[in-house]
C-alpha cells in the first residue's frame, strides 16, 4: 500500500487513525494466511463485524 506522505490522502486524525486500523486488519489476516479483501467483506456484512476471527 502506498501512502501520500504521512497522512496517507486523509485530512482529518481521524481518517488516519481509520487508515492505520485498516492497514494493521490487512497485513494481520495476511500474515494469518486470509484473504484481507473477503475477511473484511466477511465482517462488515456479519451482525457482529468484530475482528475476533484473526485472534483464533
Amino acid at each position: 500500500m502506498v501512502n501520500r506522505k504521512t497522512w496517507g490522502g486523509n485530512r482529518t486524525w481521524a481518517g488516519a487513525k481509520t487508515l492505520g486500523v485498516i492497514t494493521s486488519v490487512i497485513a494481520t489476516a495476511a500474515k494469518h494466511g486470509i484473504d484481507p479483501v473477503a475477511y473484511l467483506a466477511q465482517r462488515a456484512r456479519s451482525p457482529d463485524p468484530g475482528l475476533a476471527i484473526l485472534l483464533a
